[in-house]
């Protein structure tokens, strides 16, 4: 049952169903799924363990919501694991054919101008290069940041005024795959989570002033 409570709270804090910071009562959510807090209880400290929820001493459990310093934080270590997964695939024309895949789906994600399915499909090119290394632990460690990664893109929608440059960026990591050197390969992956992460903290601070919050 706990599992269960987990993976259904999970997508819900994914998709947008609780919005940023929401509070989440362990009682309204036990009647909500009509069951005891045992399993609710057991789901949010996974959840809190991902980094998905956030438990207040004294005041419960809240979904995430991110700051900059959260932004940075969490690019700076999906940097660490995604430098180290490119360069292993490089030149594994199965890879490249795999990430070729994930950005024809991102690019038919901003056609349709969801934003799920935009930061699932951002998150699924990165996933698979991780994938490919065949490591357990770099999989499961990377899984954890994929989860806030795609939360994070969704909450905050930053802005792209010219879509395509996203999927040209994508599309140029798959070059740098089949044909760079190892500093080129390095250099484009951390030049890519860098703007990737400016986007979304230029569109927190756009957030903030406006007054907004992000969804």
């Amino acid at each position: 049952m706990a599992d269960q409570v987990y993976e259904r709270l999970r997508d819900m804090l994914i998709d947008g169903s609780v919005p940023a910071g929401s509070q989440l009562p362990e009682a309204h959510l036990a009647e909500s799924f009509g069951i005891s807090r045992g399993p609710i209880r057991e789901a949010m400290q996974r959840l809190a363990t991902e980094g998905l929820v956030v438990s207040v001493r004294n005041h419960g459990v809240f979904a995430l919501e991110f700051t900059e310093d959260d932004i940075r934080d969490l690019y700076y270590m999906r940097s660490i694991y995604e430098e180290s997964a490119f360069l292993a695939c490089r030149g594994d024309e199965r890879v490249a054919t795999a990430l070729t895949k994930r950005v024809d789906e991102l690019e038919d994600a901003l056609a349709k101008d969801s934003w799920l399915a935009i930061a699932n499909a951002d998150i699924a090119f990165h996933l698979t290069a991780v994938e490919s290394v065949g490591s357990p632990r770099l999989l499961a460690a990377y899984r954890q940041l994929s989860a806030q990664a795609t939360v994070c893109v969704r909450q905050l929608q930053p802005d792209y005024p010219h879509p395509q440059d996203l999927v040209a960026e994508h599309r140029q990591l798959i070059t740098l795959v089949g044909d760079a050197d190892e500093a080129e390969l390095r250099h484009g992956i951390q030049e890519h989570l860098t703007s990737a992460a400016d986007s979304l903290v230029a569109r927190l601070h756009a957030a903030h002033a406006a007054g907004d919050k992000p969804a």
